[in-house]
C-alpha cells in the first residue's frame, strides 16, 4: 500500500452495523468496515487496495471524482448514488447482483470516510406507493378510507370530483353526510359482521354538494394500519347506467314476453296460412293449362303437375281419348310425388334439360318450340328462380344466387296452323295487292310526265286561276306516288317479316367481309345527308372499322339491309351534327354500332322500339310518320338469325347508339 493509503484504521470500522470505507484523498479503499463485508457479503480483500471508482459502474465513476474533488476543497460532505459492482482481481465477479447504494462522503484525518446505504428496497416500497397512489387517483372509482365510527381519514382525487367537495372538506365529514342510506346507527351493525381481509359489496346512493343523488355499488373492506387500528376501505362506483339499463332491460323482457305471445298467436295463423297456401299451390299446379316442372340447383325434381306429364306422354295409364288440351289431371300409373327429389333427367327428355340447366347456370330466360310426341309443337318457358337478389337484368353473381329453374311448356300446335294460315294470308293479299299498285303507280306516273310535258304547257301562263288548278294537280299527284310508293315499301316489309317468322327465308351462308358492308353502306347512305340540292350536307357520316376482326360467316346482304336501316334512321333524325359507323370487336364477336348526334330516344320507347309498327316521333300530334315502323323489327329478326343480339343505349353527349353483336362464327337457323 502506497503511503497515500497508509492511513490509520478507525475504531468504529470494527462494529457490523454501519457499512463503511476509508478511503485516501486519491479514492483509494485503505480499509473496510466489518459492517460492509457483513451487510454487503463483500469480502474486505475485494475492495482493500481498490480506487472507489473501480468498485462501481464505469458510467457514476465520474461522480466519485467530483466529489472527491469537492472534498478536497473543503466541502464538509458530498452524497453520491450509484450502482457497485462486486469485484474479484479487478472484474465482474459473474452472476453477482448490482447493489445500488446510496454513499455519503465527509473528510476524515487525512483520509475520506464513506459510508454506505442499501437504497434498493426503499425505493421499491417508495415507487410502489407512488404507484399505489397514482392508480388511485387515477381511478373513476371513489376511493374513501374512514375509521369505524365513519369518520373519514382519506380520499382520492375522483371522490372530489364525484361528490363536488374538496378534499379538505371530504376529510371533515363523516359517512353519513352523503351516504343516503347508511344510518350512523346501522353501521357497527354492519361492520362488526365483517372480517379483515374478507371485503363485501353494497349498494347505496350517494349526495353530491349540490343535492343531487346518484346509486353506487360499494366494495367495503377492513383493513389494521401500521398503528394497529382497524380501518375501512370503500370503492364505490357510480352505478347510474347500470340502473337505467337494468330498468330498460325489465321493460323489454316485459315487451318481449307481450311480444312471444303475439308471435305464438301469428305463427299459428300463418302455419294455417300455409297449408291453404300449399293445398291452393297444389290446386292450381294440378289445374294449369301449361306443363310445369322446377329443378332446384342441383337438377333434382321440385314440382312438376300432371299435364306436364300428358303433354310429354310420359303417363303409360292415361286415357287415350281424354281431350289432350284439357288441363285437369290425368289419371294413369305416374305417381308425382314420389318423383319429387329426382334427378329431371331421369323424367324430361334431353333438350328439356339442357335448357334447364342452361338456367341455372347462368342468367337466362329462354323460349323455344320444341318437338312433341304425336307430330305436335310445343313452347317451353325457361327462368331460373331467384334466391335474395335483385330482379333485374342486371349481370348476377356466379354462385349462391339461384334457387333453381322453372319450365313451362305449352302446346302450340294449333297456333303454330293458325300462323302459317295467317302468313299465307298475308302473302296471298300482299301479292294481289301488289300487282294492282303497281299498275297504279305506272299510270300515276305516266299521267305526271304527259302533264307536265303535253297539257301544262299549253295552258295559259297568265290565268291565276289556271296556275292554281296546275299546281294543285301537282301536289294531288305527288301525294299518289309518294304515298304509293310508302306502301309498296310496307307490303314488302309486310312479306319480309312474315316470311322471316315462317321461316321460309332462304339465309346465305358466306364470308362476311364488314369493311365491304360499311363501304356499300356509306355509299347508299349519302343521298340521305342532302338535304337541300347543291347544299353541304349538314350531317357528317364517317365510319371507322377494326383491324384484324374474327372471321364471320353469314348472310352479307340482309347484315348490309340491318346497318342500312340504322343509319337510315340515325340520318333521318339528325338535323345536323354526326352519325359514326363503328365496327370493333368484343368477347365472343363482333359489334357493329351506330351513333348519332340527334334528339336520343325517350326511355319509354327503348324497350318497344324493335316492335313492328312502333314508331319514335318528338311530336306525335305534328310529325308526320316516315318508313313503315318495321325496319327495325326486321333488322331484330335478321340479327336473331344470325345469333346475334341487338340494342340501344344513350350515346355520350346526347343523342342514341344502336349495337348488334354478331359471334364470331355465326351459324344461321
Amino acid at each position: 500500500m502506497t503511503e497515500e493509503t497508509a492511513l490509520e484504521r478507525p475504531a468504529l470500522f470494527d462494529t457490523g452495523v454501519a457499512a463503511l470505507l476509508l478511503l485516501s484523498p486519491d479514492g483509494t479503499v485503505a480499509h473496510v468496515s466489518r459492517g460492509w463485508s457483513e451487510i454487503f457479503a463483500w469480502p474486505a480483500d475485494e475492495a482493500m487496495g481498490h480506487k472507489v471508482t473501480d468498485l462501481c459502474a464505469a458510467e457514476h465513476a465520474p461522480r466519485f471524482d467530483k466529489a472527491l474533488r469537492h472534498i478536497g476543497r473543503g466541502a464538509p460532505s458530498a452524497v453520491v448514488r450509484a450502482r457497485f459492482l462486486r469485484r474479484r482481481e479487478g472484474r465482474a465477479t459473474e452472476g453477482a447482483t448490482p447493489l445500488q447504494l446510496s454513499c455519503r462522503l465527509e473528510p476524515l484525518g487525512a483520509g475520506v470516510l464513506l459510508a454506505a446505504e442499501d437504497t434498493r428496497e426503499r425505493q421499491v416500497v417508495v415507487q410502489g406507493r407512488s404507484t399505489l397512489q397514482t392508480l388511485v387517483d387515477l381511478s373513476f372509482d371513489t376511493w374513501l378510507v374512514h375509521d369505524l365510527d365513519g369518520r373519514l381519514r382519506d380520499a382520492n382525487r375522483w371522490a372530489s370530483e364525484s361528490l363536488g367537495y374538496t378534499r379538505e372538506e371530504l376529510l371533515s365529514m363523516h359517512v353519513a353526510d352523503f351516504e343516503m342510506t347508511m344510518k350512523p346507527g346501522r353501521l357497527d351493525g354492519v361492520w362488526n359482521r365483517m372480517e379483515v381481509g374478507r371485503p363485501v359489496t353494497v349498494e347505496g346512493r350517494h349526495r353530491r354538494k349540490d343535492g343531487s343523488e346518484f346509486p353506487v355499488e360499494v366494495r367495503l373492506g377492513i383493513f389494521v394500519d401500521e398503528h394497529d387500528e382497524g380501518l375501512m376501505l370503500a370503492v364505490c362506483r357510480d352505478i347510474t347506467l347500470r340502473k337505467q339499463t337494468e330498468r330498460r332491460l325489465e321493460e323489454l323482457n316485459a315487451e318481449l314476453a307481450t311480444l312471444n305471445a303475439d308471435l305464438e298467436a301469428k305463427v299459428a295463423q300463418r302455419t294455417e296460412e300455409v297449408r291453404v297456401m300449399l293445398t291452393q299451390r297444389q290446386g292450381i299446379l294440378d289445374h294449369l293449362v301449361d306443363g310445369l316442372v322446377a329443378v332446384d340447383t342441383e337438377g333434382r325434381i321440385a314440382a312438376v303437375n300432371p299435364r306436364l306429364v300428358a303433354l310429354l306422354g310420359l303417363d303409360e295409364g292415361r286415357d287415350p281419348g281424354r281431350d289432350a288440351n284439357m288441363a285437369a289431371p290425368q289419371s294413369g300409373t305416374l305417381d308425382l310425388d314420389a318423383l319429387e327429389g329426382q334427378p329431371a333427367s331421369d323424367l324430361l327428355p334431353e333438350h328439356l334439360v339442357a335448357l334447364l340447366q342452361r338456367a341455372t347456370d347462368r342468367w337466362a330466360v329462354d323460349a323455344v318450340e320444341v318437338p312433341l310426341p304425336d307430330g305436335r309443337v310445343g313452347l317451353a318457358s325457361v327462368s331460373p328462380i331467384l334466391g335474395d337478389v335483385a330482379r333485374d337484368k342486371t349481370p348476377l353473381p356466379a354462385s349462391g344466387t339461384f334457387a333453381g329453374a322453372v319450365l313451362l311448356l305449352r302446346d302450340i300446335t294449333l297456333e303454330k296452323e293458325v300462323d302459317r294460315m295467317k302468313t299465307d294470308f298475308i302473302t296471298t293479299v300482299s301479292h294481289e295487292l301488289r300487282t294492282p299498285l303497281t299498275s297504279v303507280l305506272g299510270f300515276a306516273k305516266m299521267i305526271d310526265k304527259r302533264l307536265e310535258d303535253r297539257v301544262f304547257p299549253a295552258l295559259p301562263s297568265d290565268d291565276r286561276k289556271v296556275e292554281r288548278a296546275r299546281e294543285q294537280v301537282r301536289r294531288n299527284l305527288a301525294i299518289i306516288v309518294h304515298e304509293g310508293e310508302r306502301l309498296t315499301r310496307l307490303i314488302s316489309d309486310v312479306l319480309d317479316i312474315s316470311r322471316m317468322e315462317s321461316g321460309r327465308v332462304v339465309w346465305a351462308r358466306d364470308p362476311v367481309e364488314p369493311q365491304v358492308v360499311v363501304d356499300h353502306v356509306l355509299g347508299a347512305a349519302q343521298h340521305l345527308l342532302h338535304r337541300e340540292p347543291g347544299q353541304p350536307s349538314p350531317v357528317q357520316l364517317s365510319a371507322e372499322v377494326d383491324a384484324d376482326l374474327p372471321a364471320l360467316v353469314g348472310d352479307a346482304d340482309r347484315l348490309e339491309q340491318v346497318l342500312l336501316n340504322l343509319v337510315s334512321n340515325a340520318a333521318k333524325f339528325t338535323t345536323a351534327g354526326r352519325v359514326d359507323v363503328r365496327v370493333q370487336k368484343v368477347p365472343g364477336g363482333i359489334e357493329w354500332s351506330v351513333s348519332d348526334t340527334g334528339p336520343g330516344i325517350p326511355e319509354a320507347d327503348r324497350e318497344r322500339i324493335f316492335d313492328r309498327f312502333h314508331q319514335v316521333r318528338s311530336d306525335t300530334l305534328t310529325d308526320k310518320p316516315e318508313g313503315t315502323g318495321l325496319g327495325l323489327a326486321i333488322s331484330a329478326q335478321i340479327v336473331a338469325a344470325h345469333h346475334g343480339e341487338i340494342g340501344v343505349e344513350p350515346a355520350e353527349g346526347g343523342g342514341a347508339r344502336f349495337w348488334f353483336r354478331l359471334p364470331a362464327v355465326a351459324g344461321l337457323i
